[in-house]
């Protein structure tokens, strides 16, 4: 499956390890990796895996924070043919969709 000539991808070929920022992946993949793990932060348009995977320097607070698996909305379902699709937003602070984990680059 592509959205906007971009491929998305599924549990099957999705893994955070691999997958880089702004990677698309359906709903399923999204809901697969909230049922194994109750999520932190789930809303409408923003998703968080309920488990830390690590600290990073926070340089609006100059204090540690820790960083979760983020995912935000992309579509809704269309019908069970086209399912919802979500970008890979990396490791990000709580309640945020920046990555912080993995050095910044311009």
């Amino acid at each position: 499956m592509t959205y906007n000539g971009k491929e998305v991808l599924t549990w099957d070929n999705f893994s955070c390890q691999a997958s880089h920022v702004g990677n698309y992946v359906t709903e399923d993949t999204v809901d697969i990796l909230i049922d194994s793990l109750p999520p932190l932060c789930m809303t409408s348009e923003l998703v968080q895996v309920g488990e830390p995977l690590g600290e990073k320097l926070d340089p609006a607070t100059g204090k540690w924070r820790e960083t979760y698996i983020t995912f935000k909305r992309i579509t809704y379902p269309v019908n069970p043919g086209r399912p919802g699709v979500w970008e890979y937003s990396g490791h990000c602070f709580p309640g945020e969709s920046t990555e912080r984990w993995r050095e910044q680059t311009s």
